[in-house]
């Protein structure tokens, strides 16, 4: 059986026997069941279509109330996306173009137009106007989300200025920024991912008012307008609700993966009174969030303000400090916890401002990737370590193997193998000596080419190990899958041992996992004689950390080089 499309039709003619013609052409469409109302002046149809939901509109220019185009005109502004098909007596082109200019989809001559005419008009009307909101529809809202998008954000937050303005009332504009968004991507796949930011924007509108505004800005950003806020504790309350439920788990094809959430919050009229300058303040104070850690929200404050400055300035000292030889090395013993041997070091790059002062890689190093000089101060600190251990045998030490950091920006760019070939038969130094270190979400980037690399590396003699072990995503798989030679567990699981219950199961998994898959084992931050005692009983093989030495220049560090051995308290 065919499909019936049901069609509300207000038909507006004060012509008895044309009225009656049009219900009966009506009556015969085939396919459709049409409602159709008969009215015989405007002002009723206006009244009536303010009422109620109408598909489309029939309506002759000449009536009691208004003739001509008034009659168009007025239904146009009483409804702005009601196909409006003119019914006229009048024969008249110019007439015609004016009524379609006017708003109306279609002139029709009474005289002329036959039932088919009349059923075609009416279909195709409708369908444009479905047409014409769907544009619409994809102008102002997110496909993937159905949320307002960036356009429509901007007009909806300048008339909620607006009318705060007048009603002297608070707006609360709070910029919402996923953590490590690209990472659940990069492991999970992008369908997932988008899964994620649908279930996000679901929980962010379950935490605010019907008047209120929920916006996807573009990737895993939102932003929030809350209209006629009481007061900014009231804010502080929507922030605290919109952390908690963000940082739920998401439920992805059976899988739990969880998120958390980075939020800036700004306040007309205390911040400013401008659109752009309240956005622009939002996403301040919600990098100071993401700054802190993540799973925050943090209102903006002046000072932020010379804070950007300062790394702005910051970045431009970063580009310069290189070739002013203002960088140089630290290093750090790594322990063989069995035999308490110094077993290798690693170099940790340190920056001395001219005018600053000595400057925490916390700080530069997330500046260099941005700014993108990361690549040339690796490259650097590649070529100092190496020529560093291999000149120790002048100090009659013998050659031990060094690790130094290589960033995804390094390591994606496709001559890495080649320039480290280069930098090892510069320094002479053996290619079993050097251990680069990678983090996890490296290896998760689909768009580095991580197999022919790594497998250039390898054949060289150069040793892998996966940096920060345990804070990223990845998996058996590639664990399995490319050639590491060192798991390094993160001190963020080694701090607290062994009292956290927690951090002591995954550790000892973590051990576990890394000798099940052939791998060496390193714990970093080690600080205390417990945190020891715990890792050489479940068999950890190397670590590093204050307990057995501080970071310090080689030339210091040169006496524990030569005995071969630490000295710490608890491996005595």
């Amino acid at each position: 059986m065919a499909e019936v499309h049901h069609i509300k039709v207000l038909l507006i003619e004060d012509n008895a026997v044309d009225a009656l013609w049009v219900r009966r052409a009506l009556e015969s469409f085939e396919g459709f069941h049409i409602d159709c109302v008969h009215l015989d002046s405007l002002p009723e149809a206006l009244t009536y279509v303010e009422q109620h939901d109408i598909d489309v509109i029939l309506t002759d220019l000449s009536l009691p109330s208004s003739s001509g185009l008034d009659t168009v005109d007025q239904l146009r502004a009483t409804t702005s996306d009601t196909p409006i098909l003119v019914l006229s007596s009048l024969n008249d082109e110019s007439l015609a173009v004016s009524a379609v200019q006017n708003g109306a989809q279609d002139y029709l001559v009474k005289d002329h137009v036959t039932k088919d005419a009349l059923h075609r008009s009416i279909r195709y009307s409708i369908e444009r106007c479905r047409s014409q909101r769907h544009l619409a529809y994809l102008a102002d809202y997110d496909q993937l989300t159905g949320l307002p998008n960036r356009r429509l954000f901007f007009d909806r937050f300048d008339h909620a200025l607006k009318r705060a303005r007048r009603s002297e009332q608070l707006v609360a504009l709070l910029f919402v920024d996923l953590d490590h968004f690209k990472d659940i991507n990069d492991s999970i796949g992008h369908q997932a991912g988008d899964e994620i930011l649908q279930q996000v924007a679901e929980r962010l509108q379950a935490c605010v008012r019907d008047c209120d505004t929920v916006s996807r800005m573009g990737g895993d950003e939102f932003a929030l307008v809350l209209e006629d806020v009481p007061s900014i504790q009231q804010v502080s309350v929507v922030a605290n609700r919109l952390l908690d439920h963000l940082a739920a788990p998401f439920l992805i094809e059976e899988q739990e993966l969880f998120s958390s959430a980075s939020v800036g919050v700004t306040i007309f009229p205390f911040d400013d009174n401008l659109v752009g300058t309240l956005l622009q303040h939002a996403d301040i104070a919600m990098y100071q969030a993401k700054h802190q850690g993540g799973n925050a929200y943090h209102y903006y404050l002046g000072g932020m303000g010379a804070q950007v400055a300062s790394r702005s300035s910051l970045a431009n000292d970063l580009r310069q400090g290189l070739a002013k030889e203002e960088f140089f090395l630290h290093y750090q013993p790594l322990v063989d916890l069995q035999t308490s041997r110094i077993i290798g070091v690693e170099s940790l790059v340190r920056w001395q401002h001219p005018t600053r002062g000595l400057i925490p890689p916390g700080q530069f190093i997330p500046i260099a990737e941005h700014i993108g000089v990361i690549g040339p101060l690796g490259h650097w600190v590649l070529q100092k370590a190496c020529a560093d251990i291999r000149g120790i045998c002048h100090e009659g030490v013998s050659e031990i193997p060094v690790a130094v950091n290589v960033s995804g920006r390094q390591f994606g760019h496709h001559d890495l193998a080649t320039k480290i070939e280069k930098v090892l038969g510069d320094s002479t130094l053996s290619p079993g000596m050097l251990e680069l270190e990678l983090t996890e979400n490296v290896l998760m980037d689909d768009s580095i080419n991580h197999t022919s690399t790594l497998k250039r590396i390898k054949n060289m003699g150069v040793k892998i190990s996966i940096d920060d072990f345990g804070t990223g995503y990845s998996s058996f798989r590639y664990l399995k899958t490319f050639p590491i030679d060192t798991l390094k567990i993160d001190r963020s699981f080694i701090q607290d041992l062994p009292h956290n219950a927690h951090n002591a199961s995954l550790v000892a998994s973590m051990i576990s996992m890394g000798h099940s898959l052939g791998l060496s084992v390193l714990a970093e931050g080690v600080e205390t004689e417990d945190q020891v005692n715990f890792l050489k009983g479940h068999n950890c093989d190397r670590a590093q950390g204050y307990f057995f030495a501080k970071p310090q220049s080689l030339d210091s560090l040169m006496p524990m080089l030569r005995h071969g051995h630490v000295s710490a308290p608890a491996l005595n």
